[in-house]
């Protein structure tokens, strides 16, 4: 009975080999996509460290935190952080299947522009007087190769840093964004979970994705704000039914639960009065977010789509509009639009009981066997 004890456990020792990986020295790169955004990416290699990498807006307090001294910064001079800037060159911003994030720099987070995307990585601070600090960066120009030219580094050999002040700030500057860097895999942050039948806006570094539990006509609904074409969106375009709404009273119940009810001032974001603070918008006056609700065929080629208007001005009272767009319609670029994708409000999900766990409770049972049978 001893050696089957033995075996089994031995068993059980091998699988978690399995489940366990040791590190490995080297990784693949992973892309963070959502919605055909990149977010950032896991296992950038710069100079045989591995790092996590965002892309984010805002100013380099929001972006960094203490920006008061070098240090609050991954890299804290120009060689470095050219090598972090080459490495996303290299190893990020490249034409693949999960995304043309190359020849498309609108694509990358918290940039909304067609032609180029600058990305910014700061590496030193100095104090300019008791109000305004300066920041070294490193600037990685990834460019449309159609409408800009060769991607590159900004700068000369002899000059090859650029620098910017405290009051800079990527919000609206549809061209430009920050990378911040850090060692590892991002550490997960706790999502707090809605109370049943609860609004609950989804914001991540300052901007609104989207809400869950919005309440339109007594119905519970989950809305993202995405940007793309219709079919990119919302799938099949060609029939009213790819839309969560079908008529002209039903969307705009919707578009009136948006204003009402998500795009407000409060302690999550100023989402009424800072339009830019919308996914999709980087339009510091006004953002649109479209509803579709009807499809029609023009030609062979060409759809038309009924939809409200969610208008959301920065400056003024807000508003609808009810009109039509064609299937040529793509919002990425267009600073000032954005799709609201609404789907019926999803359940609280339920963890599942991991494999590991299973297993070793197993190998317990069986210690505690064993221990039982040698005092027999």
């Amino acid at each position: 009975m001893q050696s089957v004890l033995t075996t089994i456990l031995t068993i059980l020792i091998g699988f978690s080999a399995f489940v366990i990986p040791a590190p490995s020295a080297t990784a693949t790169v992973i892309l963070d996509v959502q919605g055909g955004v990149l977010f950032g990416a896991r296992n950038v290699d710069v100079a045989g460290t591995l790092y996590y990498v965002e892309f984010l807006d805002g100013t380099c307090v929001g972006v960094f935190g203490d920006c008061d001294e070098t240090p609050s910064f991954q890299f804290t001079d120009l060689i470095s952080s050219t090598g972090a800037a080459q490495a996303l060159l290299d190893q990020v911003f490249l034409d693949s299947a999960a995304g043309h994030f190359d020849s498309h720099p609108e694509l990358i987070r918290g940039c909304s522009f067609v032609s180029v995307c600058f990305v910014d990585i700061p590496y030193h601070s100095a104090r300019i007087n008791t109000e305004l600090l300066a920041y070294d960066i490193r600037t990685v120009a990834n460019g449309s190769p159609t409408l800009f030219g060769s991607d590159h580094l900004v700068g000369d050999p002899l000059s090859p840093n650029t620098s910017t002040d405290s009051n800079q700030n990527t919000f609206g500057v549809v061209q430009t964004t920050w990378a911040k860097f850090s060692q590892g895999s991002p550490i997960p942050v706790p999502v707090p979970v809605p109370e049943p039948g609860t609004l609950f806006l989804d914001v991540q570094g300052g901007i609104l994705y989207g809400a869950r539990n919005v309440d339109v006509a007594g119905t519970l609904y989950d809305v993202e704000f995405l940007d793309g074409t219709c079919v990119g969106v919302f799938g099949d375009c060609d029939e009213t039914p790819s839309f969560q709404f079908a008529d002209l009273n039903s969307a705009e119940n919707a578009a009136r639960a948006l204003l009402d009810q998500v795009f407000l001032d409060s302690s999550a974001g100023q989402f009424d009065s800072h339009t830019e603070l919308i996914r999709g918008c980087s339009f510091v006056i006004i953002c649109s977010a479209y509803i579709p609700y009807h499809s029609a065929r023009i030609n062979s080629e060409n759809f038309v789509y009924d939809l409200w208007d969610v208008a959301n001005p920065s400056a003024s009272n807000n508003y609808l509009l009810s009109h039509g767009i064609d299937s040529n319609q793509n919002t990425f670029g267009l600073v000032q639009t954005t799709w609201a994708k609404f789907s019926l409000a999803s359940p609280v999900p339920v963890p599942e009981t991991g494999t590991l766990s299973l297993f070793l409770s197993a190998g317990l049972v069986l210690v505690a066997m064993r221990g039982r049978q040698s005092r027999v």
